[in-house]
């Protein structure tokens, strides 16, 4: 069990780190934790890439094909609450 507390807290202190929410003696810490081990950099590396996934999300929007709408529009009934794809139960 303490192990796993371990790789927790090493994964909440570098997730913080990469998102820049250290500051002084703290930072410090983790630099020198993230820079003597190669886990440390592998998790630092991927909390890097996925700060940066998601700060792209929602920045573009994506566009829908024309047929893609007139596909799905052409499956709704009408007045009806379900779709014609769902199964009877």
């Amino acid at each position: 069990m303490a192990v796993a507390d371990d790789s927790r807290v090493l994964l909440e202190r570098i997730g913080a780190y990469v998102a820049g929410e250290l500051f002084g003696e703290e930072t410090r810490q983790v630099e020198r934790l993230v820079l003597e081990s190669t886990e440390g950099q592998r998790i630092a590396d991927s909390y890097a890439r996925l700060l940066a996934l998601l700060s792209s999300v929602g920045e573009e929007t994506p566009e829908v094909p024309e047929v893609m709408i007139e596909n799905v529009l052409g499956r709704v009934s009408i007045g009806e609450s379900r779709l014609p794809l769902q199964e009877e139960q």
